[in-house]
């Protein structure tokens, strides 16, 4: 049985700037490493769709981020490719966006929907593009995060998971591992994505309000760039990615990946991109999304327990987040005090 003062679990962009925080803030910390670095999800959210707090969380990461992506490239050789983006919003997003439109005119252009993006559907009509300073690849990121954190100190706990928590009554002692391993440890910070409610349910503890939302994605791979930025239509998205596929991605509130839902997906962004109903499909999946009711991640103590601590619940929005995530947690570990509408709750009966 090893010991260690800080156990964190999970080892998504969550984990990984959780670890990172914590370890530069002193603590001594071990990751357990599941093999599922990074978050795979493109589908950025617009600001206007995050509450207030959150917005703040995503400006101070990606303030973070060019020092922090330079540090980590001189540290570790990786490149996280960090760049400018945009986002683009034609649709039902552009009166969604009315208000903050009116609020942040330095941050966006207008323009016609062929101007920036010629191969979209609606060319005549109107369109918004939403500058994004600072973007990087979220699996370059969670790379050199991971290959950071042994440098600085940080213990990974590879090829194994999470069995459950090792619990005594109201304190958290540790974990016990898949391989039957056990780890003691003073605090253990539970950073495990849609993972979370499971972990805890089978550690006998009662679950937060944590919404296991899904959402339907289909990936194609047309061998060429047919969009060169995020495309918002209200209800659905479209997504290039690094490696020239693209991805759509239902933006409704669905919880199943029926036949009905794919084909009315599909419809949808072939509407909006003529050029997809040329190429077959390389991919359908339902990928999971585990964000709070209140669309507030949860981040700090969990609730009538000594050891135990969340950071979780991040919905579309860890690549905004994750590093103000991991800092706000390394804060309250230190003593700081939990922001209200961050603090864990459990699910409603």
């Amino acid at each position: 049985m090893s010991r260690v003062e800080i156990l964190v679990v999970g080892s998504g962009l969550g984990g990984l700037a959780s670890a990172f925080a914590l370890r530069r803030a002193g603590h001594q910390v071990a990751l357990v490493d599941a093999g599922d670095e990074g978050d795979t999800g493109v589908a950025a959210v617009p600001p206007w769709q995050m509450p207030a707090s959150i917005e703040r969380m995503a400006r101070y990461s990606g303030k973070l981020l060019p020092e922090l992506v330079a540090e980590l490239g001189q540290a570790t050789g990786v490149d996280c490719e960090i760049h400018e983006s945009a986002l683009l919003l034609i649709g039902e997003q552009l009166e969604e966006a009315a208000e903050w439109l009116e609020q942040h005119q330095h941050e966006f252009s207008r323009g016609s929907v062929s101007e920036f993006e010629p191969g979209l559907a609606g060319g005549d009509g109107n369109a918004v593009q939403v500058r994004i300073p600072h973007r990087v690849r979220p699996s370059r990121l969670a790379r050199a995060l991971a290959f950071a954190l042994p440098q600085s100190g940080v213990s990974i706990i590879r090829d194994s998971s999470v069995r459950r928590l090792d619990v005594a009554g109201n304190i958290v002692l540790g974990a016990e591992l898949s391989d039957g391993r056990r780890v003691r440890s003073e605090s253990v910070v539970l950073a495990a994505g849609a993972r979370t409610n499971p972990l805890l349910f089978d550690s006998g503890l009662e679950r937060l309000s944590v919404d296991p939302f899904q959402t339907t994605h289909l990936l194609f791979n047309p061998g060429q760039r047919l969009i060169g930025q995020v495309i918002h239509c209200g209800d659905c998205c479209l997504a290039p990615l690094a490696d020239g596929r693209l991805m759509a991605v239902d933006l409704t509130a669905g919880q199943e990946c029926e036949k009905t839902a794919i084909e009315d997906l599909y419809a949808r962004v072939s509407n909006w991109l003529p050029a997809l109903s040329r190429f077959d499909l390389e991919n359908i999946g339902l990928g999971p999304k585990p964000g709070l009711e209140t669309g507030l991640p949860a981040i700090g103590a969990y609730p009538q327990m000594r050891g135990l601590w969340i950071n979780a619940g991040h919905l579309r929005r860890g690549l905004e987040i994750c590093l103000a995530a991991g800092e706000l947690l390394a804060d309250q570990l230190g003593g700081a005090a939990p922001v209200p509408e961050l603090v864990c709750r459990f699910e409603s009966r």
